[in-house]
């Protein structure tokens, strides 16, 4: 579920609505992984602490979808998939757990001292001037 915001960032909104249907299922799929016994969200379920993770993943990729494409897309979207979701996803919305909206993983550095928050690139090493690809088989 980590991913599937990237996809949409990637689709423009109309060809990502062709497809959001496939997704919907495992998503919640996801998220009732993480129920504990009291229909809370993120509890202590059969699913462990993968369990968790997958629906804290899920729940945050909702919310992306909701912001992105729209709250009403969304809730009609599922709604023509399975309608019991519904009650799942209007908690999801409702709370928002302290989770960002974006499903994309946030780089942050433990010292103050950089005042850019954008992840640090790993440098390339650089190539000699007459690099040639290698083609692939043995050399005559």
């Amino acid at each position: 579920m980590g991913r599937l915001p990237d996809v949409a960032r990637a689709l423009d909104k109309r060809t990502f609505k062709l497809y959001l249907e496939d997704f919907v299922e495992p998503a919640f799929y996801c998220c009732d992984m993480g129920l504990d016994e009291t229909g809370g969200v993120g509890g202590g379920g059969g699913g462990g602490g993968a369990g968790r993770l997958a629906a804290a993943a899920a729940e945050q990729c909702l919310r992306f979808l909701s912001s992105h494409l729209g709250p009403n897309i969304l809730r009609g979207r599922v709604e023509q998939v399975h309608p019991r979701y519904l009650a799942t996803l209007d908690q999801i919305l409702d709370d928002d757990g302290g989770v960002p909206m974006d499903c994309s993983p946030s780089f942050s550095s433990s010292s103050s001292s950089s005042s850019s928050s954008a992840p640090v690139g790993i440098p390339m090493p650089s190539r000699p001037g007459n690099y040639a690809p290698s083609l692939g088989g043995t050399p005559t």
